[in-house]
């Protein structure tokens, strides 16, 4: 889970989670009340980079509405590596989004060794 793998990582700047809501307690534009409330329920914790985030009116729309509920692994450079959102997402979140987010916090592999040449025996 995001928990388990970012309390390995507490202080490090190697992941955030970041949560945007779209849509308040009645399907209204969230507000700031709606955001802390979110945070202090799911005990999110800001220096624990974990962030909310409250979304504007613009951003409801159907595209949006159907990405709920979700999950987007984005890395440092903005890229979206894998997108697990909607009722029918196109990655799958256990199998694809939280093994991807463990390999890129353990970091770079080193690469195995090539096997050495062995002579045939005469």
């Amino acid at each position: 889970s995001f928990r388990t793998l970012n309390s390995r990582n507490r202080g490090s700047q190697d992941l955030v989670f970041v949560q945007l809501l779209l849509y308040g307690p009645t399907m209204g534009v969230p507000s700031l009340k709606d955001a802390q409330d979110w945070a202090s329920h799911f005990q999110m914790d800001r220096y624990g980079n974990e962030i909310v985030l409250v979304g504007t009116k613009s951003m409801q729309n159907p595209a949006s509405y159907n990405m709920i509920p979700g999950f987007q692994l984005i890395d440092r450079d903005f890229t979206l590596l894998v997108d697990s959102t909607g009722h029918n997402p196109q990655q799958d979140l256990y199998r694809e989004l939280l093994p991807t987010l463990g390999r890129l916090l353990a970091g770079p592999q080193p690469a195995k060794p090539e096997p050495v040449p062995v002579d045939p025996l005469p």
